[in-house]
Parts: C-alpha cells; structure tokens; sequence
C-alpha cells in the first residue's frame, strides 16, 4: 500500500465552500483506488471531483525521512 496525497485545484477567484474537502490522505494500492476511496467521501463538492484528473492531483507521498505529509491553511 501507498499514501496518496489529493488536492482539489482551484480556478483564480474560487473559494472553498462550508462543507466541502480541499484534500485527502489515503492510503490504497493505486491513485485510481484513492480516487474511488475520496469520491465516496466527497462533501458538497461532490465526488466527480475526486475521480477528475483536471479537478484534483492525486500524487503518491515518499514514506522516507520525518516529513509533514498534508498542511491546509486557511487565513481568511
């Protein structure tokens, strides 16, 4: 198993809405298993989000060395 790291990509001007996920950490065998695995938790953003390559990255994390693996910082 692998930790994939998927972020949503958002367009200039687009804020993220209450009840919706700007990124997951999953573990899973393939990036399309930890598409699948987002979509069916997706809130109001909705899970084609997660499955979309053009709506979200879904990278693999490297598991060597101390490292923080996902930072989500709103300042708004």
């Amino acid at each position: 198993m692998k930790l994939w790291i998927l972020k949503r990509k958002m367009r200039s001007g687009e804020v993220l809405a209450f009840d919706e996920f700007h990124g997951f950490v999953v573990c899973a065998n393939s990036s399309v298993r930890a598409r699948e695995l987002a979509s069916k938790q997706s809130g109001d953003e909705g899970p084609d989000v997660w499955t979309n390559p053009r709506a979200s990255t879904c990278q693999v994390v490297r598991t060597d060395g101390e490292r923080i693996v996902m930072r989500d910082f709103n300042a708004a």
